[in-house]
């Protein structure tokens, strides 16, 4: 196998995000100096000399090409393709690059969560934002708030305010794109948009909208976008945080459900005397 490139990399642009001009700008250098290479997938030649391109590299430059290749009308589609260059340039110690693109943070929202405030007119509502690696567990079907596994929001507790309290409040709609200041943006997937604009109607309507809808968030959107979203997606959409379940529980909201009709059967191999702790080594 070819040996690794002796080469730095530097990743410049031309123009800023908001502009549909802007584009990145790949080199090679060796010694500050630039270097005429040709890649082919992921071998870049220099000369006569063929070198592999380990799997951060390889995908950075793809990620640029692709950018660069995405018409300039499609911002949000651009967007993306930041947002995955964005951990490779953490892994590459080689690769330089300018301030600007350094504290530029792209922020890709797939799924989200709520959060639960008391007011003097019912509950109010505001969005939490997850990326695309968190789990849902839905509702059961007995009603039981499903347990997950820890979750981390997407954005900063600075830029997740800025995101709930100021721009997402801005409009009756949920839009594609949000910029929040410092260089951060927010990217939001269709289903989401689409899910957070219900949201935004649930959260300008009466009390009562607010807690059925806190109450089982999962059940609200099928049944007010179903038509709109596949069953997949309506059911990977909401997640059921610890922060969720204690406020929804704490509110009031949502009361574990009365089931008269299942019956309990009786261990009978157990003691008469059993204590209620039993300690376990």
């Amino acid at each position: 196998m070819p040996s690794a490139p002796p080469l730095a990399v530097h990743l410049d642009h031309d123009g800023t995000f908001d502009q549909p001009a802007f584009r990145f700008v790949l080199s090679w250098r060796k010694n500050f100096q630039p270097v005429i290479t040709t890649r082919v997938g992921s071998i870049l030649n220099v000369g006569q000399k063929s070198y592999r391109l380990g799997d951060a590299l390889f995908q950075l430059c793809e990620a640029a090409d692709a950018f660069n290749a995405a018409p300039p009308d499609q911002m949000e589609q651009r967007f993306l393709v930041w947002a995955r260059i964005q951990p490779y340039l953490e892994q590459i110690a080689e690769v330089e690059t300018t301030p600007y693109l350094k504290q530029t943070r792209i922020a890709h929202a797939t799924r989200f969560s709520i959060h639960i405030e008391p007011g003097a007119n019912g509950p109010n509502l505001s969005p939490v934002l997850f990326g695309p690696d968190t789990q849902l567990e839905p509702q059961d079907e007995v009603g039981d708030l499903a347990t997950t596994s820890p979750s981390t929001p997407l954005l900063p507790p600075r830029f997740e305010k800025q995101f709930s309290e100021k721009r997402f409040t801005a409009h009756h709609e949920a839009r594609t794109r949000y910029a929040l200041g410092e260089g951060w943006y927010v990217v939001l997937d269709e289903s989401l948009q689409t899910a957070l604009t219900e949201l935004r109607r649930v959260q300008n309507g009466p009390a009562e909208a607010r807690r059925q809808f806190a109450r089982n968030p999962h059940a609200w959107l099928k049944d007010h976008l179903g038509d709109a979203l596949d069953d997949e997606a309506l059911d990977t959409l909401f997640v059921v945080t610890d922060e969720y379940s204690q406020r929804v529980i704490g509110e009031g909201i949502w009361e574990k459900p009365k089931v008269p009709w299942v019956k309990l059967l009786g261990n009978q191999w157990l003691p008469a005397d059993l204590p209620e702790r039993i300690p376990v080594t």
